[in-house]
């Protein structure tokens, strides 16, 4: 086995570990996440494929990510943003993160 091959593997046991568990995610003020926006409440966040999804109640919220390795473990779940968009979340008992796609957060309108 070569070197490309365990890496790959490697990031494929990671992925299929983060889309695995689920967790839960509060957000406190109307946020992007990809081309929708959150209202304020708890979500249940799950990893599918390349793609984070929300979920509360009936509404449900998918938005692109990259599955990365982050820099530390974290304990609970974290989420970064800034202008109103989830840049990335990290992921508790992890040193997952989701990194997610700036062309895709946001409101799209002001781009008219």
């Amino acid at each position: 086995m070569n070197l490309k091959q365990l890496i790959f593997g490697l990031g494929i046991v990671a992925l299929g570990i983060a889309s695995a568990a689920s967790y839960e995610v509060t957000i406190t003020s109307p946020t992007w996440a990809g081309a929708t926006q959150l209202k304020p409440g708890v979500y249940k966040l799950a990893v599918q494929g390349s793609n984070a999804v929300f979920t509360s109640g009936k509404t449900v919220v998918e938005a692109p990510v990259s599955v990365e390795k982050g820099d530390r473990k974290v304990s609970s779940t974290e989420v970064s943003s800034a202008d109103s968009k989830i840049k990335e979340i990290r992921l508790a008992g992890s040193d997952t993160k989701l990194v997610f796609n700036s062309t895709s957060t946001g409101d799209t309108s002001a781009a008219h």
